[in-house]
């Protein structure tokens, strides 16, 4: 890849990822109105032909893994496994 190349992919990588963002606010801002008028009508499923919203309490069961490191750590060693991955990172610095 030439320099040119590697700053074209840059630009548009930089330019998909802001618009990503504002995409991502304007989701998380529409889910939070349907989310009030839900809870200020009380409603915990809205339907209609082509669309339902679900807004319904529950609990999840979770693995307190830093308790379960203090108080049992021989047993956290034994069920704790390592995970090799690469991590793509793009930073801007202008």
């Amino acid at each position: 890849m030439t320099r040119e190349q590697f700053k074209a992919r840059a630009t548009t990588l930089q330019m998909l990822r802001t618009q990503a963002e504002l995409i991502k606010q304007e989701i998380e801002t529409i889910e939070a109105e349907i989310k009030s008028d839900m809870t200020a009508t009380g409603e915990s499923v809205i339907e209609d032909d082509d669309y339902r919203f679900r807004f319904t309490d529950y609990t999840a069961r979770g693995l307190d893994q830093k308790r379960l490191k203090e108080e049992r750590p021989e047993i956290y060693a034994e069920y704790t496994t390592d995970r090799a991955a690469k991590r793509f990172s793009f930073y801007i610095f202008s």
